[in-house]
């Protein structure tokens, strides 16, 4: 949904989960969706030239002291997928010979 100035984004979770569910933002819509099963609010970070800094910066001092940051705040896209993709990245910093992490990329 987009009122030219902002957009909002509904993802359907059946084709990745097998389940009749759509995923929205709902921000700034006149009224909730008929059946709403669950709600959580957050803010989000403005993405800007010096949040793209920051990142980097973050980037470069990734396991320095043995301190590793995960969160879709380390990588360029702001999703859930990424945020697990960043714990993906500093496990295999961690532990690259984990059966765990083996089985988990694995699917199983």
């Amino acid at each position: 949904m987009t009122d030219g100035v902002s957009c909002e984004t509904s993802d359907w979770l059946g084709p990745v989960h097998g389940v009749d569910v759509f995923k929205s933002q709902i921000v700034k819509r006149d009224r909730l969706p008929r059946r709403l099963l669950h709600r959580a609010d957050f803010q989000h970070f403005l993405i800007t030239p010096a949040t793209v800094r920051a990142r980097r910066r973050l980037e470069s001092a990734q396991g320095a002291g043995g301190l590793y940051f995960a969160g879709n705040h380390t990588n360029g896209v702001t999703s859930q997928e990424s945020a697990l993709l960043s714990a993906v990245e500093v496990a295999r910093r961690i532990s690259p010979d984990s059966a765990r992490l083996r089985s988990l990329l694995a699917g199983q």
